[in-house]
């Protein structure tokens, strides 16, 4: 029996609720997710973690309570890392209308519940607003080249998490004291699994390893690609699990923009807003880097005449080719 994956550090799943994550889930309850080499279990790990940007699809706030009951009744701990509230005096809102300071102490963060659970909740391990938010009051959009969104959104407030399970396993406070110990050699550094399937490894390029953390990438070790995730999610019933991702994101397809306007009228309405306060500041700064959105999504639609908001958002449309 290998020793426990977890056994001198923390390990987290990175758990962003789309097929990918979802399917590195599955293989831990079944005890076949490989990493460095051996097959892990839920035993191995921590907990999943959940970063809500505050602006996901709606298909995934709609399936995240059924990961989420799968996943802790076969042993897997999901904590979602809630946004802090927009209204009160600890709110964002009372925040921005400060200043909205990232140097100095953020409001919701004053009203510390003290717990991990507690503050998952109440937004604590957040340090800015939700996204769309946070993008709006700067007056700029997500960038392609940077992925600040990504670190701020979601890396951060994880590693957040992993600071304080630190501090209650093996009572370390700060991911800084980790370091020291890792640079020491007294203490490997934590681990955190990210699912990316095989046939998107260039996802994983970038890693953003520090000395605290390191990243795994089992899939990828395995060579689980699409066709494979999609056995092992039909085994579970999770089959109807979609992609994930913020509705900000310019890496999603075009479509899917196209598609927002059937699933989230509201979201879009948000979405048309959000660029037309970036481009009041810069007449060039456009959601997809190119052109208006309005503009962009007519165009994909003129191609696509007959595929549908659920071929879209399933990405089967491209099987028919262009037009289909």
């Amino acid at each position: 029996m290998p020793e426990r994956l977890n056994a001198h550090s923390v390990v987290t799943l990175n758990l962003g609720v789309g097929r990918d994550s979802v399917t590195a889930g599955c293989l831990l309850i079944e005890g076949k997710l490989i990493i460095e080499g051996k097959p892990r279990g839920v035993e191995d790990i921590d907990c999943a973690v959940f970063s809500d940007t505050g602006y996901e699809w709606p298909h995934t706030y709609d399936v995240l309570p059924q990961i989420t009951e799968l996943f802790e009744q076969h042993g897997i701990n999901v904590i979602t890392l809630a946004k802090p509230p927009a209204a009160g005096d600890f709110g964002w809102g009372a925040w921005e209308q400060q200043g909205g300071s990232l140097a100095g102490e953020r409001l919701w963060r004053l009203q510390d519940p003290n717990c991990i659970a507690g503050r998952a909740q109440a937004g604590f391990y957040h340090l800015r607003p939700p996204i769309l938010a946070d993008y709006m009051s700067r007056g700029t959009v997500v960038s392609i080249g940077k992925g600040d969104c990504t670190d701020n959104h979601k890396i951060q407030p994880i590693r957040k998490v992993i600071e304080d399970l630190a501090d209650l396993r093996f009572g370390r406070p700060t991911n800084r004291h980790w370091a020291a110990d890792v640079s020491a050699g007294r203490r490997p550094p934590h681990k955190t699994i990210i699912g990316i399937a095989a046939d998107e490894a260039s996802r994983a390029e970038h890693v953003s390893n520090r000395v605290f953390v390191t990243e795994r990438f089992p899939l990828l070790e395995m060579g689980v690609a699409k066709p494979q995730e999609a056995a092992i999610l039909a085994r579970w019933g999770l089959d109807h699990v979609r992609k994930s991702g913020c509705m900000l994101c310019p890496f999603q397809p075009a479509g899917w923009y196209w598609a927002m306007q059937d699933q989230d009228p509201e979201a879009w309405e948000q979405l048309l807003a959000y660029e037309k306060a970036a481009l009041e500041r810069n007449p060039r700064m456009f959601i997809t880097g190119r052109k208006p959105l309005e503009e962009f999504t007519a165009r994909w639609r003129a191609q696509h005449p007959r595929a549908t908001v659920e071929q879209v958002l399933d990405k089967t449309y491209a099987r028919g080719g262009k037009g289909a």
